[in-house]
C-alpha cells in the first residue's frame, strides 16, 4: 500500500472505502467470524450508530462482534480514519502534540499506539535478517547524533544523546530503513499473533552494537551526494 493511497484514503473520509480496502490488505479480517451458539458463520452488516459503520452479525441469534476482531484495532477505542491519520503522522516523525492538534486524540492514546508501531517495525526488522555487503561490494556506514533541545537552548550535553546509524549498499541501493507506506503492510502481518515486548525489547538490546562481518569490502566514505539515501537518516 502506498504513501499516495493512504493520502487520499484519510482525505476522502469514505468509510465505505476504507473498511473494504483495509479488508482487501487483511489489516481487518475479511473472513466472518464463527457463531457458536448457532453454529454458522456471521455476515457483513452495517450498523448506523457505530463509527466504523460495519460489524459482523448473526442473522439468527444477533449476536455480533466488532469488524476490528483480531486485529491491531481492536486495542484502541479510536475511529478508523483517524487511526489511518495517526499512522501517517507517526511516519512522518510528527511530534505526538501535533497529532494531538490535527487528529484531536488524546496524547496518551497517541503514545500508545506509536509504541505498538515501534515494536511491530522493530519486529520485523528482525524477521528480515538483513544482511549488507560481502566480497567486491562497497558499504557506506554514517551516523547522525540526536539530542533534544529545550526552546532551543540549554546544556545540551547533558541531556540524553542518541546514536543513530546508517548502511546503503551501492551497488543494490539497499539500506537499513523503511518507507513510510509500508507500515500499514507490517500491521497487517501482526493481526494473527502477539508481539512479545521481552523479545522486542532484547532485539533493541543487540542492536546497540554495530556488528560487521571480517570478509565484507568496507569502504568509508564522505557523502557530498545529496541525493544519497544516507540523506535520509
Amino acid at each position: 500500500m502506498d504513501l499516495e493511497t493512504i493520502s487520499e484514503l484519510i482525505n476522502s473520509g469514505d468509510i465505505d472505502k476504507i473498511a473494504n480496502l483495509m479488508k482487501a490488505h487483511r489489516l481487518i479480517s475479511s473472513t466472518a467470524p464463527y457463531c457458536k451458539k448457532d453454529n454458522k458463520l456471521m455476515k457483513w452488516d452495517t450498523k448506523a450508530s457505530l463509527t466504523d459503520k460495519y460489524i459482523w452479525r448473526c442473522s439468527t441469534c444477533g449476536c455480533s462482534k466488532s469488524i476490528r476482531y483480531n486485529s491491531f484495532f481492536s486495542e484502541f477505542d479510536v475511529g478508523l480514519v483517524k487511526m489511518l491519520k495517526i499512522f501517517l503522522h507517526w511516519c512522518f516523525q510528527m511530534f505526538e502534540k501535533d497529532i494531538k492538534d490535527l487528529v484531536g486524540v488524546s496524547i496518551p492514546t497517541i503514545s500508545k499506539i506509536s509504541q505498538r508501531l515501534r515494536l511491530i517495525c522493530l519486529k520485523d526488522f528482525d524477521k528480515a535478517n538483513i544482511r549488507l555487503g560481502g566480497d567486491g561490494l562497497i558499504v557506506e556506514i554514517d551516523e547522525s547524533l540526536f539530542i533534544r533541545v529545550k526552546h532551543h537552548k540549554g546544556k545540551d550535553l547533558k541531556r540524553e544523546q542518541i546514536w543513530v546509524f546508517g548502511v546503503y549498499e551501492r551497488e543494490s541501493h539497499r539500506c537499513l530503513s523503511g518507507a513510510a507506506g509500508a507500515a500499514l503492510d507490517l500491521i497487517a502481518k501482526t493481526n494473527n499473533f502477539n508481539v512479545d515486548v521481552d523479545d522486542v525489547k532484547n532485539l533493541a538490546i543487540g542492536l546497540e552494537t554495530l556488528k560487521v562481518d571480517e570478509s565484507m569490502d568496507i569502504e568509508f566514505v564522505v557523502d557530498d551526494d545529496e541525493d544519497s539515501p544516507l540523506g535520509e537518516f
